[in-house]
């Protein structure tokens, strides 16, 4: 069996529509090696469609920085769409605690997985929050029971706290898009992937999946392998 540690970025659905077919033809073609799809916003009508490849979709709606209240409506109106036990959504950690209880609360409510982004992958995307804010973000989301954290995969040191806070814990709320096999801990998810040198690294410090979109839709078969062979 290949390790499934890829989740592929569809992100951009549909600003790239005359790729469509080879983007889904590059998905079929790997499958073995992908765990999961993520959706965002702008490709969410493209659904219907990767579902068919049976993969788990995490839905990546960058409303959910928001109010416990908003957080509370759009995990409820996404809940129509999504598959229960199998799939489920990302929310930005750094509108604290009350919005993220609320948030895991309401996808456990409707049997969702809940993926917490304790920081941004691009340049400067914490420079106005408190150096240890993300660490911080990770322990609350843990303590509630969240099913996954994101953080960037060049990041390590960041993602070896996370992967020792996850470790303590042994989070008990793992739903079955990680893995019934698996042991039921938090999984640790890294963004922001250039390279396989830099994935590899990510593994070695803890990570459990990378989430890659553009190097895997823009890659040479064989640089692609060399990530999928993590």
């Amino acid at each position: 069996m290949k390790n499934k540690r890829i989740i592929v970025s569809f992100d951009d659905f549909y600003l790239h529509t005359s790729n469509k077919d080879s983007r889904l033809s590059r998905i079929n073609d790997f499958r073995e090696n992908i765990f999961a799809v993520k959706l965002g916003p702008t490709s969410f009508d493209a659904y219907d469609i990767l579902h068919i490849t049976n993969f788990p979709i995490l839905y990546d709606h960058q409303k959910l920085a928001d109010t416990p209240e908003t957080i509370e409506k759009i995990v409820r109106k996404m809940s129509c769409k999504l598959q229960e036990n199998k799939d489920g959504i990302i929310m930005l950690g750094y509108v604290g605690s009350k919005s993220i209880e609320t948030f895991i609360n309401k996808c456990k409510e409707k049997n969702l997985n809940s993926y917490i982004v304790v920081k941004m992958s691009h340049e400067k995307s914490d420079e106005f929050l408190k150096e240890d804010a993300a660490e911080k973000i990770c322990e609350v989301s843990l303590n509630l029971g969240a099913n996954g954290i994101i953080c960037p995969v060049w990041d390590f040191e960041l993602i070896k706290k996370c992967r020792q806070m996850i470790d303590e814990r042994k989070t008990t709320t793992t739903l079955a898009t990680l893995n019934s096999t698996d042991l039921k801990i938090a999984r640790l998810i890294t963004v922001g992937l250039r390279d396989p040198e830099t994935a590899k690294k990510a593994v070695d410090c803890g990570a459990d999946y990378i989430i890659t979109g553009t190097y895997f839709f823009n890659s040479s078969k064989e640089d692609l392998e060399k990530l999928l062979s993590l």
